[in-house]
């Protein structure tokens, strides 16, 4: 799905639309299952980006395939590598009527965030790189989206075209660490139809003999499946 050309890494188009519909049909049947309450979705390639070049950027084809199932689905969580550095989305939902698709945002609390308003994106590409991109993140937060390919560059892959936009969406970023990792646990709750949680820490690695420091904290929250109205 995605525009960016690294080779036979990301082809646009190779499945027919196979890898579109598998999903679809993946989230729908999670959705409507009524012993699943989360739904997280890992995937490389980045919805959403602050890092500016040599970093990747934002890919508008992955907005343009991914985005609408995501919303319409309501996948509460979306785990994303690609990037070499940490941020977050405040969630999101739906998109402004502009050429790149930019995301928008359902509300700006970033402490404690209901995924029934919207997606939460996390770019979590510290697991080990020597090329980490949290130092050239924008001072104020945009985003370079890839809309297309140009000619063929030295390394044999299509130069990507870009498109600079205002970044609403984001709500944290790591401009110190290098290297870090997420911890998610989940409060299933007590009471069918109630809420049930799921508290995230983002730790940098920071030290010798693997000394960790807490970054980023914050706690998601949705209603139980199992006691909601169904269409």
């Amino acid at each position: 799905m995605a525009l960016q050309d690294a080779g036979n890494t990301y082809v646009r188009g190779y499945s027919g639309g196979a890898q579109r519909r598998w999903l679809e049909a993946e989230l729908s049947r999670a959705r409507a299952d009524r012993d699943i309450d989360w739904i997280v979705v890992v995937m490389h390639q980045v919805v959403v980006s602050t890092a500016d070049h040599p970093g990747n950027g934002a890919d508008l084809g992955i907005r343009q395939e991914w985005l609408p199932l995501f919303d319409k689905y309501g996948v509460d969580l979306v785990v994303c590598g690609h990037e070499h550095h940490y941020e977050r989305s405040h969630p999101i939902r739906g998109r402004e009527p502009n050429d790149t698709m930019t995301p928008t945002p359902a509300a700006t609390r970033t402490d404690l965030v209901d995924t029934g308003e919207g997606t939460v994106h996390m770019v979590i590409g510290g697991g080990g790189t020597s090329v980490p991109s949290m130092d050239v993140l924008f001072d104020t937060p945009r985003c370079n989206v890839i809309t297309g390919v140009g000619d063929t560059g030295a390394n044999g892959h299509k130069t990507p075209v870009y498109v600079t936009e205002a970044a609403p969406w984001s709500a944290v970023r790591d401009r110190v660490n290098p290297y870090g990792f997420a911890a998610f646990t989940v409060d299933p709750g007590t009471r069918p139809g109630g809420p049930t949680t799921m508290s995230v820490t983002y730790y940098a690695v920071t030290g010798l003999y693997g000394r960790i420091d807490p970054v980023d904290t914050f706690t998601l929250r949705r209603t139980r499946s199992d006691g909601e109205r169904r269409r």
